[in-house]
């Protein structure tokens, strides 16, 4: 078995450097596999093959910065060909807009000795598809203006920036009205609620969907029952981008908690005791 077989084969390591989970912070990448591989591709080191019918994979955090940004020689080779065809992109995006001073989202400048509103600096390489993949699903306006503002930037090279709180407004899901019928059975609300406590007391990233079923049947009346897809949509609600649904190699019908996800229970766990109080 080569290095690579050893590395998927292994949930205890990470996936990029073979090493093992005691030391250094770490992250599960669902939606950022398609940036996994298309680096891959270009290091050639044959890891994609590996990724093809993976949803979920752990790493290191460090380990996946390091891989997604670090040049591999035919990079550095094309490099210096490249230089002209960027520096004529790059001009003619900073004519269009002003990304260094104003914000990608809302349009307005940015100054932080008149401005209180905090900002960030684009760093991240699958942050452009996560903005355009919420611009796109709110279908207004103002995201139509976001959309057409970034999608042919690169916001890293040209040092882009943005308000915080645009930012959170627009990855927050848009309120939507109630639709009018039967009401949701009580007694699914409280055992769906039983089974939140039970997640946000824990201390594990991951859970398995046929033992969350369970326990929330074991809550319910003998007539009561929910269906799994009943269940995911109810997590999802709940823990809204903070979690990623997998069947992988890993463990089957999975749910893994990103960081945020994590920091949400602990939001949850605490809001709860300051009402018991």
């Amino acid at each position: 078995m080569d290095y690579i077989e050893r590395a998927v084969c292994d949930p205890t390591k990470c996936f990029l450097c073979d090493k093992t989970f005691t030391i250094g912070e770490t992250e599960f990448i669902g939606k950022g596999i398609p940036h996994l591989i298309n680096a891959s591709k270009l290091k050639n080191d044959g890891k994609h093959e590996l990724l093809r019918d993976v949803e979920v994979i752990q790493v290191h955090k460090a380990c996946k910065i390091n891989y997604l940004q670090k040049e591999t020689p035919k990079i550095v080779s094309d490099k210096k060909s490249m230089e002209n065809v960027t520096k004529i992109e790059e001009k003619k995006v900073m004519t269009d807009f002003d990304f260094k001073n104003n914000c990608i989202l809302c349009g307005q400048p940015v100054n932080d000795q008149v401005d209180s509103r905090p900002f960030q600096l684009c760093t991240t390489t699958n942050l452009k598809d996560r903005i355009i993949e919420k611009a796109l699903y709110k279908q207004d306006d103002y995201s139509r203006k976001i959309v057409d503002r970034i999608k042919d930037a690169n916001l890293i090279l040209i040092k882009a920036i943005y308000h915080e709180d645009c930012y959170t407004t627009l990855v927050q899901k848009s309120p939507t009205t109630r639709k009018k019928g039967r009401p949701e059975d009580k007694n699914i609300v409280l055992a769906f609620e039983k089974v939140c406590d039970y997640i946000n007391e824990s201390d594990e990233r991951q859970f398995t969907l046929r033992e969350l079923l369970e326990r929330v049947q074991d809550n319910l009346p003998n007539e009561g029952t929910i269906s799994m897809k009943t269940l995911k949509m109810k997590l999802q609600k709940k823990y809204g981008d903070g979690i990623v649904f997998a069947t992988s190699f890993i463990k089957p019908s999975s749910i893994y908690f990103l960081d945020s996800g994590v920091k949400h229970r602990e939001e949850l766990r605490n809001e709860k005791k300051r009402k018991l109080r």
